[in-house]
C-alpha cells in the first residue's frame, strides 16, 4: 500500500502535465465547470504538499524548514497555472480572442503572479546556497533570473493587455493584413520570449548544479534537469530554424508557463528530500 507522502508526491508530479493534457486534449470548458475543480485541485495539491513536508516543519532542524519553505514557493506557480486545464489554449482567431477578451487577459495576469513567486522562490534559493556556501551557481542564477524577470512579465503584458487592445481597434477582422506598427511590435515581443524562455531555463540549470555542489540533489537527478534544461533553451533559440516535428517541440517549450515545470518539479523534489533527512541532521554540515 502506497504511503500518504508517497502518494502526495505522485500527485504533485502530474499536476503540471494533467493540466497540459487536458488544457489541449478538451480545450474551453465553461467557467463554471473549470473554476471548481480547480480550487479542488488546489486544495488536494495544499493536502499533498503538507503531507509531504510537515515533518519538515515540525522539526527542529532550520535546514530542513527552509528547503521545504523554497520548495512550497516553488510549485505555488502552478497552482496557479492549472486553472489553464478548463481555459484550454489562446484562440486561434482575432475574433475567437475579443470573444474571450476578460478570459485571455485573466490567463496572462495569472501568468505574472506566478513567474512573481517563482522568481521570489529562486531568490530564496540563492540564498539559501550562499548560506550553505556555494556562491557561484546561485549567484549566476540569480542575475539571469533578475534579467528574466521584467521581460517575462513585460511579455505578459503585450499579450494579455497590448493585443486584446490592437485586436479591439482592427477595423476588418477576418483579413490577415495587418498595420505595419503591429507587425513590427510583434516580431519584438516574438524575440522578447526567446530571450526570457532562455534564461529562465538557464537560469533553473544553474541553480540544479548549486543543489547538487550544496549535496542536496545527487548527480543523476542534476544530470537529468540540467540535460533538459539545456535542451530546451537550444531549441527555444532555434525554434525559427527547425524542421518538424522539433519545431512543435520548440514551440511547446516556448509556452509562457512551460518553463515553470522544472522549477516546480525541484520544488517537490526539495521538500521530499528535506523529508529524507534524520532531524538531528544539517544540511549545512554535509
Amino acid at each position: 500500500m502506497l504511503s500518504k507522502r508517497l502518494l502526495g508526491q505522485i500527485y504533485l508530479t502530474l499536476v503540471p502535465f494533467l493540466t497540459a493534457a487536458c488544457g489541449f486534449g478538451i480545450g474551453h470548458i465553461p467557467y463554471s465547470i473549470y473554476i471548481p475543480v480547480w480550487l479542488v485541485n488546489v486544495l488536494l495539491m495544499s493536502l499533498s504538499a503538507w503531507t509531504l513536508g510537515v515533518n519538515n516543519l515540525k522539526s527542529g532542524n532550520e535546514d530542513r524548514k527552509d528547503v521545504t519553505k523554497i520548495g512550497v514557493m516553488m510549485i505555488i506557480p502552478w497552482g496557479l497555472f492549472s486553472i489553464f486545464f478548463g481555459m484550454g489554449p489562446p484562440p486561434a482567431t482575432v475574433t475567437g480572442w475579443l470573444d474571450t477578451a476578460a478570459e485571455q487577459q485573466t490567463r496572462y495576469y495569472v501568468l505574472i503572479i506566478g513567474g512573481v513567486v517563482a522568481a521570489a522562490g529562486f531568490a530564496l534559493l540563492a540564498q539559501y546556497l550562499t548560506k550553505a556556501g556555494e556562491r557561484f551557481y546561485g549567484l549566476l542564477g540569480r542575475v539571469l533570473i533578475t534579467i528574466a524577470l521584467p521581460l517575462f512579465v513585460l511579455n505578459m503584458l503585450y499579450w494579455g493587455q497590448f493585443l486584446t487592445e490592437a485586436f479591439r481597434g482592427f477595423t476588418d477582422l477576418s483579413t490577415t493584413n495587418r498595420p505595419a506598427w503591429y507587425i513590427a511590435i510583434r516580431s519584438t515581443f516574438y524575440h522578447i520570449a526567446i530571450v526570457e524562455v532562455a534564461l529562465l531555463y538557464l537560469a533553473t540549470a544553474l541553480f540544479v548544479a548549486g543543489l547538487h555542489a550544496v549535496r542536496i540533489f545527487d548527480t543523476t537527478a542534476c544530470r537529468i534537469y540540467i540535460v533538459i534544461n539545456i535542451v530546451f533553451t537550444l531549441l527555444s533559440v532555434l525554434s525559427m530554424d527547425l524542421p518538424e516535428p522539433l519545431g512543435t517541440i520548440a514551440y511547446i517549450t516556448s509556452i509562457p508557463a512551460i518553463p515553470f515545470i522544472m522549477p516546480y518539479l525541484i520544488g517537490v523534489n526539495l521538500i521530499r528530500r528535506a523529508g529524507d533527512l534524520m532531524p538531528e541532521r544539517s544540511l549545512m554540515a554535509r
